[in-house]
């Protein structure tokens, strides 16, 4: 307990500050399953059937984040994986919160913007039916959210729970070519197409004593134009060693209408 104390103390000067900037560099493992019959649907009469593609790669990420913890925060987290389902995976997420006024009681109103892109550049001989396969991808998804935090707890133990709502636009752009060795037919088209989803959510967040941080994450994109569903699962352990050094884990499962991502990621976390 002893121990406990004064690293609390040590800490308490840099959690209470008015800015609080976070850098952290990852590297871990993502799993990555590619949805092929969503990206070629359209053209699906013209070529043989390919089945899902499921693989595991190497992957590394650079999280910041800027925090005023009276007014706003922003983050930004970029990340990119290589030959992945003969794919190449770079996407990026950022997200910025307004926090309104507090409430009389526990509560803080939050408005936040965001957009996410993903560009996934499939190439290779991944049917024995096709050859020259190639799906370079962007999917554009830009979004809003508004929601009410509340807080719980002790100075030493605090708790913090969003419930929130929002908007969501997937924009998706890209190219299909394959040659179709049969009939030696060369196979030439655009994708374009456009996803509107709501978008509910809910964060919940534990800090114990100023230096070990859990954050949990769940939401749904609930499509405007169809039934279907797209659900992001994510998960964070910060343990802060000194003022300026900590470790971190994090865990996030993402579904995106033509792939799903789930990764396993370590990093040092510095503050300053």
């Amino acid at each position: 307990m002893k121990k406990i104390c004064i690293l609390s103390l040590i800490l308490v000067p840099l959690i209470h500050a008015r800015q609080i900037r976070i850098i952290t560099p990852y590297a871990g493992v993502v799993h990555n399953q590619l949805v092929v019959q969503h990206m070629t649907t359209k053209y699906e009469t013209m070529m043989p059937h390919i089945d899902d593609l499921e693989d595991d790669a190497l992957m590394g990420g650079l999280y910041f984040q800027w925090v005023n913890p009276d007014r706003y925060q922003w983050n930004i987290f970029v990340y990119g994986s290589k030959n992945i389902n003969y794919s190449d995976i770079l996407g990026s997420h950022i997200i910025f919160d307004y926090y309104l006024d507090r409430l009389p009681v526990t509560g803080q109103f939050v408005f936040g913007v965001g957009f996410d892109y993903i560009r996934i550049n499939t190439k290779g001989e991944i049917s024995t039916k096709l050859s020259d396969f190639h799906i370079p991808l962007n999917v554009y998804a830009p979004y809003f959210r508004t929601g009410c935090y509340f807080n719980f707890g002790s100075p030493t133990k605090k708790v913090s729970i969003l419930p929130w709502a929002g908007y969501e636009q997937d924009v998706i752009r890209g190219d299909v070519s394959f040659l179709v060795k049969e009939m030696a037919i060369q196979v030439n088209r655009k994708i374009k197409s456009d996803y509107e989803y709501a978008m509910i959510g809910l964060n919940a967040r534990v800090t114990l004593f100023y230096f070990i941080d859990i954050s949990a994450k769940w939401s749904r994109k609930i499509s405007l134009d169809d039934h279907d569903h797209l659900n992001t699962f994510s998960g964070m352990f910060n343990l802060y060693l000194s003022r300026h050094w900590g470790l971190s884990y994090r865990y996030k499962y993402l579904e995106v209408s033509v792939c799903n991502n789930g990764y396993h990621l370590g990093g040092v976390v510095f503050m300053f």
